[in-house]
């Protein structure tokens, strides 16, 4: 709890705790003093102190402060609400700002107090390590981790044995960097119910953002930047020194999967390995962007199953997907590969900008996709549903276009000239429907069975041909027949056309020499082509 200001018998003023430090022996109890900084005026580590002549307490160097050859009684802080870095010592002058952050932190935990971290440009030379739940507002504040391989700020779990987590941190409004090298931004360890806002880091090397065995943890706003300020009073951004390996990557941690996590607006450029590494199960993504990745780095990898990512912007680089039952749509969208291992995956509401996309799974649905390029189906069952190419035609599975259809006489057409040979077709996930018409102007010299040749697509292989709907007109009919019948041959891209007797039920081939110069033929209907 928070130190509650006695009543005064005396106040003045000191310049710095250690000249508070010289005052003691001779205080009365509730006597205060008015600090003006904590090593200078005006510093921001001032307060008010109180003398209380029976504290024992342990002196954390800025809330309780011990006398210099006093071994029974304390200054104590007066304060309310959050704890200020600045009263421990911090500037942005000082290297190691580790130890002030460190004491100031052991207070928050202590006294169930928020931590700000003051706006300060702080340099560090070892990790940040915070082992319990903490709430702290960085206030736009920017660390730099001075030593090579070093993380910047660890959010550790130390609790004994598997299964255990940190519940219920609040942190936000921080921006890290360091020396490239192999350490890491922030890492989260067995964080449980937490929420971390508004984190941004620039050229540590290794991974910004560690997330290790997390859940239902909610990480909003975070920032992978492309470069540091050696010098961090005077800022960490524009230099563009380094980038950083990953991105964000998650994974398991002391037998805990990284699940349930919520991951929003957040933004990775610059990595040079993968921008985001997504494990566990039924995370959500709602807003990611990745830019400005290295040639052959990955924008995303999903290994996880059951992950949802929308809202999603990948400029360049491949988007992996290894995990089953995923759901991805975005704006904008790379090269994606649905791996072998993914099952029941949907990809949608996207424009898929580079190339081919494969699908070398089980069960993968392309839906509502713009696509400047194909997608190939290495895979089984593959739907594709209102794909359209790069000029908004409709592609794959939902598609319309016009074809030609040709006529042949025993497999030829010899001086065949067509007054009209016009076709469309609509093609509706397993089948097509068509709409043809030829006219002809002169039937040609070939002789032998009709055939109507050329669709759009080979019928599926079924074992038996597939009626189709059809009228002639100036073709001679057989003499006994119902009329003229059209089917669409098995497993090929005609249409074979015959006349059945009407008591015998035999069927006989239109030939030739059932046509005449003006023949006309009209077709529409359906048939199965996968």
């Amino acid at each position: 709890m928070a130190l509650t200001k006695a009543t005064s018998i005396m106040t003045t003023q000191a310049t710095s705790i250690a000249e508070l430090k010289t005052y003691g022996a001779s205080m009365s109890d509730g006597d205060s003093l008015e600090i003006l900084g904590y090593s200078t005026a005006g510093d921001g580590g001032g307060g008010t102190f109180y003398w209380d002549a029976t504290s024992t307490a342990a002196d954390n160097g800025g809330t309780i402060i011990q006398a210099t050859g006093v071994t029974t009684g304390r200054w104590l802080r007066v304060y309310s609400g959050s704890v200020n870095v600045k009263w421990f010592g911090a500037n942005e002058t000082r290297l190691d700002n580790e130890v002030p952050i460190h004491a100031a932190i052991a207070v928050c935990i202590s006294e169930d107090a928020k931590l700000t971290l003051a706006s300060l440009h702080m340099t560090i030379t070892d990790t940040i390590k915070v082992s319990t739940p903490i709430t702290i507002d960085g206030e736009r504040c920017q660390i730099f981790q001075s030593t090579p391989d070093k993380d910047v700020i660890l959010f550790s779990k130390e609790l004994a044995g598997n299964g255990n987590y940190i519940y219920n941190d609040v942190v936000e409004n921080i921006f890290v960097g360091g020396v490239a090298g192999t350490g890491n931004g922030f890492v989260f360890e067995n964080r449980f119910e937490s929420t971390y806002t508004n984190l941004l880091v620039v050229g540590v090397g290794n991974i910004a953002f560690h997330i290790k065995g997390c859940l239902l943890c909610n990480f909003e706003h975070l920032y992978v930047g492309n470069g540091l300020s050696v010098s961090p009073a005077g800022g960490f951004f524009g230099n563009n020194v380094t980038g950083n390996a990953y991105g964000i990557y998650s994974e398991s941690y002391n037998a805990i999967g990284c699940n349930s996590n919520v991951y929003t607006r957040c933004v990775a450029t610059n990595s040079t390995i993968t921008a985001f590494t997504l494990t566990g199960t039924n995370n959500l993504v709602n807003g990611f962007d990745a830019e400005g990745l290295a040639t052959g780095s990955l924008s995303l990898h999903i290994s996880g199953d059951q992950n949802r990512l929308q809202a999603v912007a990948v400029e360049i680089g491949n988007i992996e997907i290894h995990g089953s039952r995923c759901m991805l749509s975005g704006t904008l969208l790379c090269i994606v590969s649905v791996k072998s291992t993914a099952k029941a995956t949907v990809i949608s509401e996207a424009y898929i900008n580079h190339g081919t996309v494969a699908a070398g799974a089980i069960n993968t649905v392309f839906e509502n996709i713009r696509l400047d390029g194909s997608i190939s189906n290495s895979g089984t069952n593959t739907t594709k549903r209102n794909i359209l190419d790069a000029s908004d035609n409709e592609q794959g599975q939902y598609k319309t276009e016009t074809f030609i259809p040709t006529l042949s006489f025993g497999g030829n057409s010899v001086g065949i000239v067509y007054a009209a040979n016009t076709g469309l077709y609509k093609r509706i996930g397993d089948w097509v429907h068509i709409e043809m018409r030829i006219v002809l102007n002169n039937k040609g010299s070939s002789v032998g069975s009709a055939k109507i040749e050329d669709l759009p697509f080979n019928s599926k292989v079924t074992g038996y041909d597939k009626p189709i709907s059809g009228e002639g007109t100036a073709i001679t009919q057989v003499a006994g027949s119902a009329g003229l019948m059209f089917s669409v041959k098995d497993g090929v891209t005609g249409i074979e056309i015959t006349s059945q007797d009407v008591l015998t039920g035999t069927s006989t081939n239109i030939t030739d020499a059932n046509f005449s110069n003006s023949s006309q033929i009209r077709i529409t209907g359906n048939y199965l082509i996968i």
